[in-house]
């Protein structure tokens, strides 16, 4: 799991149901292989991503006991960039998350375009990722805009950011716990 998405939300799932990670006996591997070992009968559970969760159903043995998608918010891909660049090269930046805005839209709208181009990058045929890509929420400018709130009102990326650096602090793989606000700028958007 290292301590990447997979980790955060195991971590996330468990403390929100009265558990930690410490209950159960783990083994650190990447989410792929996870989900491989899992389909072919070699650990009891685990935490992966499609297309493992799809295969993980087929089998007999299979059943997912909860996704991503009950905890919507929780898991999200994001770009950062370090405050040093930001200042140096702002409009840059802008640019980026108008771009970004420009190819949700463009798939969104053109689908039958947009997936081949996606599938490629994912190493996927387009068919694989127009199917898997429905379990997939890609944010367009409004999205993100209600997902980051303002400083004034926060969105739920306030509390997900929080909530990350209270779990990585608590694991101590931190040695200090950053204030969401000091990490979050919506400026861009």
């Amino acid at each position: 799991l290292g301590a990447g998405a997979s980790y955060f939300w195991l971590n996330y799932v468990l403390l929100q149901n009265g558990m930690k990670i410490t209950d159960l006996k783990m083994i650190d591997m990447k989410a792929g292989d996870a989900g491989s070992a899992f389909v072919a009968g070699k650990v009891d559970a685990a935490v992966t991503w499609e297309p493992w969760l799809s295969k993980a159903r087929e089998t007999p043995f299979g059943h997912v006991l909860l996704s991503s998608d009950k905890t919507p918010g929780i898991i999200v891909d994001s770009l950062a960039f370090k405050p040093d660049f930001i200042k140096k090269r702002g409009t840059d930046v802008k640019k980026v998350t108008a771009g970004w805005f420009e190819a949700v839209k463009f798939a969104a709208t053109n689908p039958k375009e947009a997936d081949p181009i996606m599938a490629k990058f994912t190493g996927q045929k387009p068919e694989e990722f127009t199917k898997e890509k429905t379990g997939v929420r890609f944010y367009g400018e409004k999205e993100n805009k209600d997902y980051f709130g303002t400083p004034q009102k926060p969105g739920l990326l306030y509390t997900v950011t929080q909530r990350a650096a209270d779990i990585w602090f608590e694991l101590k793989l931190i040695k200090t716990k950053p204030k969401a606000a000091d990490l979050i700028d919506g400026s861009f958007l």
